[in-house]
């Protein structure tokens, strides 16, 4: 069978179909020559909802899938595009709306704000919606901590949101798997439509707008309106590379974007950097409203920055950094770096320069919660992209 966007259809197996919290095993094919590919684990735990048995999984468009079951239950499959359709305008209001703080524990704007927005959402509504705010992260809030066992913003990977529930899981992928029940399923039609993800940084960004893709033509309009509205440098960040899968937490809304905005040291909070992000967020709230009221949004060129790599610091033979952020290089977040610009000073009172072909805008330049992760920066490009015009058709 070919299966369609959103398309469902039922496999009945033989055996009694009232037990309840059973495993079943099922294989799910691929089939693209010359081999079939397995695209899903065998093994799902399931839930029993009116003796149906509920899976939802990710697929590619069209693809032709062979279904096995040995089981004694009637299973449920409901199939959803692999990859967010970032093309894709609304094409009816957005009501479902959330803001997130504590992704990261020790990022205060946001834990301050949502805090303060769970008690007092007056600030999240509009006349054709009310935004809800969540600590996505409560535990490394308590601790004050960007995570207790695993970055939760890399948590929202479908390896990790499908897997089989186990204790020896980290916290953060049990929240994730909380947070996709809530405001996902990721990739279904049931998903919030829309998500704001509050972060701070050590680095010298200002206030930026972090989207997915540069065709996600919502997102980009959003980020454009804020910019305006905003009368401040926002320049927009786009994170993710070619077609790879969105691992961030509002991947598991039908849309989202990160806001960033720094510098802010960990588990401080900056009256200044507080009002920033309190700004973004009031006028993406802003756009969304004007959106769902019908208002035209015409097509405008745009300069943003794509991510080409990360570049690590100098280190030794035994792999411990030898080099720190050159003081031409701190502070210069989203200005341009030319061949032959110093980018590093050794410890041992050495420069060492940029090598690279062409000029790039460095970001999250001597980011604090990079160094386990081994970014000293992000390398970037800065282009030009022609986004179209939109404009919610009102019955």
């Amino acid at each position: 069978m070919v299966l369609r966007d959103n398309e469902q259809f039922i496999v009945t197996c033989p055996g009694n179909p009232n037990a309840e919290n059973i495993q079943m095993d099922f294989t799910v094919f691929w089939a693209m020559p010359p081999d079939p590919v397995t695209i899903l684990p065998a093994i799902k735990t399931l839930e029993s909802m009116q003796e149906v048995f509920f899976v939802d999984f990710i697929v590619p468009r069209g693809s032709e899938l062979d279904v096995f079951c040995l089981s004694t239950h009637r299973l449920l499959i409901r199939a959803y595009p692999a990859v967010r359709m970032t093309t894709q305008v609304p094409s009816k209001p957005l009501t479902r709306l959330v803001v997130s703080g504590s992704t990261h524990g020790n990022e205060m704007s946001g834990v301050f704000l949502a805090r303060h927005w769970i008690k007092d959402p007056s600030e999240l509504t509009r006349s054709t919606f009310s935004a809800t705010a969540v600590i996505a992260n409560p535990r490394a809030m308590e601790k004050c901590v960007r995570y207790t066992q695993q970055d939760l913003n890399r948590s929202f990977k479908m390896d990790y949101l499908v897997a089989l529930d186990s204790e020896e899981e980290p916290y953060e992928v049990k929240r994730a798997k909380e947070l996709n029940k809530i405001y996902g399923p990721k990739g279904s039609p049931e998903a919030y439509d829309f998500m704001f993800d509050m972060h701070n940084t050590t680095s010298n960004m200002g206030a930026c707008i972090i989207v997915d893709s540069p065709q996600n033509s919502f997102a980009m309009h959003m980020a454009n309106y804020i910019q305006t509205n905003y009368m401040q440098k926002c320049p927009i960040y786009v994170y993710k590379k070619g077609d790879e899968e969105s691992y961030t937490i509002d991947s598991i809304c039908k849309n989202g974007v990160a806001m960033e905005v720094g510098p802010q040291p960990q588990g401080v909070v900056r009256a200044d950097c507080l009002a920033q992000m309190r700004a973004l967020v009031r006028h993406g709230l802003d756009f969304i409203a004007k959106f769902n009221q019908g208002s035209a949004f015409p097509a405008f060129d745009i300069d943003a920055y794509t991510l080409i790599s990360r570049e690590d610091y100098p280190r030794n033979v035994d792999g411990e950094m030898s080099g720190i952020i050159h003081p031409k290089l701190q502070d210069k977040d989203f200005l341009p770096l030319n061949p032959g610009d110093p980018i590093f000073q050794t410890l041992d009172g050495n420069e060492v320069v940029y090598e690279g072909d062409s000029t790039i805008y460095p970001a999250f330049i001597n980011e604090a919660a990079y160094y386990e992760k081994k970014i000293a920066f992000a390398k970037m490009e800065k282009k030009v992209f022609s986004i179209p015009d939109i404009q919610l058709k009102l019955d």
